[in-house]
């Protein structure tokens, strides 16, 4: 395919997936009420302020309030964009939200100071679309089509869209570590040897993230600095942490809303506060913050003399700022020489402290969880990239039909595996499930390729739960609801299905299994379907080791116990979002040592991947009816 008409088609994906995301702030924000905004979690309204601080050389940190009792759902999270609005009034203020509690809400604002309207009265706090992202996508789409003739954006492109043969593989030897196995041990060998691409596939449970950091402590045995990036920021939070427990010196860009608690220490903001030559600039933002105090004194007196006031103080306060600033510049140009690897997320890599940067290797993990446009963007700014991830696990998420259809979930590292298999290591040892948990996904998406560990193939429940847990034997078993009547539902508001009666049932395995516990042990029950989510956390009284989510929620992660409530029962032979075998690959895969999953046959097997995985539960005998716990 034509270079030009490779990447408009990309590009033309893209803007139908920016379309659809304006089309829903268009018509779930702009078009509805105060009343119905708030009733479908999107506003908070009335709300007052609350406290402003003046937050560190950037910004302003504004407290707000609920002013009533009303109970309305809250939309809000940390990480996001808001916007202050007024109700009737064409006014809007963005800012990040850093902090949410059921009675208040905090937002990070990139400004010296507030608004005048935001202090005279009652406010609303709106989610906020933001088209940044786009933005960004689309500068690295056209970074790439004008890369001159000798840079490697162009060789990348054309084995990508040519195919172009990627280029050979060096000799390159390493000291081999006795913490990997085999598959581990080529995988780094192959990274740390191709030149340009290599792809790390990693099941489920086979140590993607084990082998990333120790590849990544071998290429800084020769380069001074690295990349690693991913899609989401857990993704990315996850192997940062696990590089600083090896005592690697990382750099985490991105917003500490939107950062795990445990890596601050990494974050930009944090390690300069922590620098010697910081005393300086904190005295020097103090005085500057008290003059600024003085100034916003005369917001509700002014006359001619305070308004004159009020901007000289402004002015000075402005100046001290401007000083302490450049002070700062010299401490974050220091820790971006220093820093042994900067993390942060695809998007993140065109964050203006670090848009600048040139790696000779990007490590991108995750990759099959990232739409093609966003993962460009890391691969503008290396030589040699790496990409880790497993395509036969939940794909990036597209909210657009149309954007789907016209190839947006379709991953760049898909694509790269299928052009150049050659390039590609699998990991092919999983140390996570018990043999039975794991032989259903390795038939069906790893062609048998994956062995299990020796000593985790076999472990069980049986020294964690006493005998009055009839199931603690199974590593795995599916509990059938055909026949029993329980049929799903509608959830008329989020239009989401719940299976109430199949969440009971759920309650009623899990109880029985937390009173027989004879220590505690990590459980998590989840579902494809967030109404059923919602109901199973309304219904039941979880210890405090358990958790409730979505599926996509757990991609991952693991448990010694997952329970999945399937939900779909109906006559037409209807699954929806079972139907993508990717996710249930997901579902299966959490659990360590005991599976239970409950579903109606009679509905899920008119799918070839049910069927299939219910005649592997008759085989090895996990198969048991419903009406036995009725």
């Amino acid at each position: 395919m034509d270079i030009h008409a490779y990447f408009n088609a990309v590009l033309n994906a893209l803007q139908e997936e920016q379309k659809e995301e304006e089309q829903f702030y268009l018509q779930e924000i702009q078009k509805l009420s105060f009343q119905e905004r708030k009733s479908k979690g999107l506003l908070w309204y009335p709300a007052v302020l609350k406290n402003e601080d003046f937050h560190h050389t950037k910004g302003v940190l504004a407290t707000f309030e609920k002013t009533n009792t009303e109970i309305y759902p809250n939309g809000f999270q940390s990480g996001q964009l808001a916007t202050l609005v007024l109700p009737n009034q064409n006014v809007q203020f963005i800012g990040t939200v850093t902090r949410v509690s059921d009675t208040s809400i905090t937002l990070h604002f990139d400004t010296d100071e507030l608004p005048e309207w935001i202090y005279e009265g009652k406010i609303g706090i709106q989610q906020y679309y933001d088209e940044q992202n786009y933005l960004k996508m689309k500068r690295a789409i056209e970074k790439v089509l004008e890369a001159p003739p000798n840079n490697h954006l162009v060789h990348l492109r054309n084995v990508i869209t040519q195919n172009t043969a990627p280029l050979p593989h060096l000799d390159f030897s390493y000291l081999i570590s006795d913490e990997l196995n085999i598959s581990q041990q080529k995988a780094i060998q192959s990274a740390l040897a191709c030149q340009d691409i290599h792809i790390i596939h990693g099941p489920p449970g086979t140590g993607k993230t084990t082998t990333l950091v120790h590849l990544i402590i071998q290429l800084l045995k020769t380069e001074k600095q690295i990349l690693v990036t991913a899609a989401s920021n857990a993704a990315v939070d996850n192997i940062a942490e696990r590089l600083m427990q090896k005592g690697i010196s990382v750099l985490r860009v991105g917003h500490s809303a939107r950062v795990n608690e445990n890596l601050h220490s990494a974050l930009m903001d944090y390690q300069i506060q922590a620098h010697t030559e910081f005393k300086l600039v904190r005295n020097m933002l103090k005085e500057a913050d008290n003059i600024r105090k003085q100034a916003l004194k005369f917001k509700r007196n002014f006359g001619t003399s305070e308004r004159e006031q009020r901007q000289n103080l402004l002015k000075e306060a402005k100046n001290i700022k401007k000083e302490a600033i450049e002070i700062e510049k010299h401490i974050k140009n220091t820790l971006l020489h220093n820093a042994q690897v900067i993390c942060t997320t695809l998007i993140g890599c065109y964050h203006p402290d670090i848009a600048h940067k040139t790696y000779s290797t990007a490590v991108i993990d995750e990759a099959t969880q990232a739409i093609e446009p966003a993962t460009w963007i890391p691969i503008t700014q290396a030589k040699r990239i790496i990409l880790a991830g497993d395509h036969h696990q939940l794909p990036p998420t597209v909210k657009s039909f149309k954007a789907s259809k016209m190839g947006l979930q379709t991953t760049l590292f898909e694509k790269i595996y299928a052009i150049c298999p050659q390039n590609s290591t699998l990991l092919s040892v999983q140390y996570r499930m018990n043999a039975q948990i794991a032989q259903f996904s390795n038939q069906q998406f790893y062609q048998n390729n994956i062995q299990n560990e020796v000593n985790i193939a076999t472990q069980t429940l049986i020294d964690e739960v006493s005998d009055g847990y009839p199931l603690k034997y199974k590593p795995i078993i599916f509990i059938d609801t055909a026949g029993c009547g329980y049929e799903e539902v509608l959830d008329e508001q989020n239009k989401s299905l719940y299976n109430p009666q199949e969440a009971l049932l759920l309650e009623k395995i899990y109880t029985q299994l937390i009173q027989n516990l004879n220590t505690q042990i990590e459980i998590g029950i989840i579902s494809p379907y967030s109404a059923q989510v919602q109901y199973l956390k309304s219904q039941i009284k979880t210890a405090v080791h358990t958790e409730i989510d979505t599926i996509d929620s757990f991609q991952g992660r693991e448990k010694d116990v997952i329970f999945i409530s399937l939900v779909r029962s109906n006559n037409n032979h209807e699954i929806g979002f079972l139907a993508d075998t990717r996710r249930m690959n997901v579902a299966l895969t959490r659990a360590k040592k005991h599976l239970v999953v409950i579903g109606d046959s009679a509905t899920i097997t008119a799918h070839s991947f049910y069927h299939a995985f219910l005649e592997y539960i008759y085989s090895i005998d996990a198969y048991q009816s419903a009406w036995e716990w009725i």
